[in-house]
């Protein structure tokens, strides 16, 4: 009886030692308060002009380094640019987004899952074609049609493909995996290794009874870049249509420019059917 009674206090112990939910709550609140005065502290004690030579420093190496389309790093900024101020991170990227969009048009998107500490700039200016202020090669320019047609693919097959599915759709176009292209080269390293390291696409593995199969879905890049309404075009006008003959995607690219309700009343009227690409 003795034992029994002292593992009963070593449990009421022990539960009164770990923190409630609400109190790790509240701690993490005042870590983040913190570091956040730490960081305006560290951000105001620089002098005036070294403060801004820093963003712009910042900004320059954001354009540069976004421009190979890989997710560029937070510990990369604060080694290769901020070093010593790196304390002030977050009042510099403030001032490097600030300034980044006002002059140059970019949104600087904070990534997150694998890509989280990761940045990307996005253009918030409308071209009359699109990212026309870019000079891309005629590599660059190919593999961004290639892109194009598997984000379609993956938008106009539910949000996500099966790899076996995609290869044969784009057998179409005289892609085949185990071969080598005359423009992509090993087209199989372009997609599942390039377009998934820019954070275009995102592979994952699902298990059936059988095997695994890959599945591909719109990466957070690809989120942020394209449109549903530009995919749902290209598919269109491939299969000489109009978009709203594809009523499931059609209601989609309504509710992403927000007319979802407009669209899902019209689609009822009209009686269309969604219908399969592959």
């Amino acid at each position: 009886m003795p034992r029994a009674r002292d593992s009963q206090v070593n449990d009421t112990a022990s539960r009164l030692s770990q923190p409630s939910t609400s109190q790790m709550v509240g701690n993490l609140s005042q870590m983040s308060q913190l570091q956040s005065q730490t960081q305006s502290k560290a951000f105001d004690s620089m002098p005036p002009e070294e403060r801004e030579k820093k963003v712009n420093d910042l900004v320059q190496y954001l354009i540069v380094m976004d421009q190979k389309k890989i997710p560029i790093k937070k510990r990369d900024i604060n080694k290769v640019v901020l070093k010593e101020s790196s304390r002030a991170f977050n009042a510099l990227m403030e001032e490097a987004s600030q300034k980044l969009l006002s002059v140059f048009g970019f949104k600087v998107v904070e990534l997150t899952d694998k890509f989280k500490g990761s940045y990307i700039l996005i253009n918030t200016i409308e071209n009359e074609l699109e990212n026309s202020h870019l000079d891309w090669s005629e590599l660059e320019s190919a593999k961004m049609g290639l892109l194009s047609v598997i984000l379609s693919m993956i938008f106009m097959n539910g949000s996500a493909i099966e790899e076996g599915d995609m290869w044969h759709a784009l057998r179409v176009f005289g892609i085949n995996p185990g071969e080598s292209h005359g423009t992509f080269g090993d087209v199989k390293s372009v997609i599942n290794e390039e377009f998934v390291r820019q954070g275009y696409i995102e592979i994952k593995n699902q298990a059936t009874a059988d095997a695994v199969i890959k599945e591909y879905r719109w990466g957070q890049r690809a989120a942020h870049e394209f449109k549903k309404r530009n995919a749902l075009s290209l598919v269109s006008d491939t299969y000489q249509c109009e978009p709203e003959a594809w009523l499931h995607q059609w209601q989609q690219v309504q509710e992403e420019e927000g007319g979802g309700a407009t669209a899902a009343a019209q689609g009822s009227r009209n009686g269309h059917e969604p219908m399969e690409v592959l």
